[in-house]
């Protein structure tokens, strides 16, 4: 479903587990669930995000190592395939991240952007929140892994929900138009 559907969402996040393929970069992976014989290997290749046409203006990548460094290459990553696919900003991590801090860090990111901050403000207040609750996890290596990509504006959040909606309130109002068109001049046939 995630593959089907990936191409309508307007934020995208994926929590999960990353499987690197540093000889075959086009084959790293999101895992979204164990695979089964026959059918669906239950893994997000990067080959598979490429030729999407993504609508989504925020791609939250908070599995480990989704923006890893290549030498040679430059960003060669799963971040890569989704700005590709035409995602225009990207969260992204360069190591492997904590569970516990990554909950919080992401958490506390979507908070703010909910409040109307931009992305990287939210970000920014996101890690100093938890490095105010972070106690011994204080270490850059806890909550410095995330990073944006993209640009600084405020996320639209009901911007693809409002234009489907509107699209469906519209449909009906000229399917009934139509509807009341066909049933006057029906009438006028009757009567002439």
């Amino acid at each position: 479903q995630v593959k089907e559907y990936l191409e309508e969402a307007s934020i995208l996040h994926f929590a999960t587990h990353t499987l690197l393929n540093d000889s075959f970069p086009m084959y790293t992976s999101l895992v979204l669930q164990e695979g089964e014989e026959n059918q669906e290997d239950g893994l997000l290749h990067a080959y598979e995000i490429y030729p999407k046409a993504l609508k989504a203006q925020l791609a939250v990548l908070s599995a480990c190592e989704t923006g890893l460094w290549r030498k040679g290459e430059g960003m060669m990553s799963l971040a890569r395939a989704f700005k590709y696919a035409g995602c225009p900003n990207i969260l992204m991590s360069l190591w492997k991240a904590d569970d516990q801090a990554t909950s919080q860090i992401i958490s506390q990111f979507f908070l703010h952007l909910k409040g109307g901050m931009k992305k990287d403000a939210a970000l920014r207040q996101a890690k100093l929140d938890f490095l105010v609750q972070a106690d011994r996890k204080q270490f850059p290596h806890y909550w410095a892994t995330f990073v944006l990509v993209g640009d600084n504006k405020v996320v639209e959040l009901n911007k693809f929900y409002g234009f489907r909606q509107n699209a469906v309130f519209w449909g009906i109002l000229i399917l009934t138009g139509i509807i009341v068109g066909i049933i006057i001049a029906r009438q006028r046939d009757k009567v002439h």
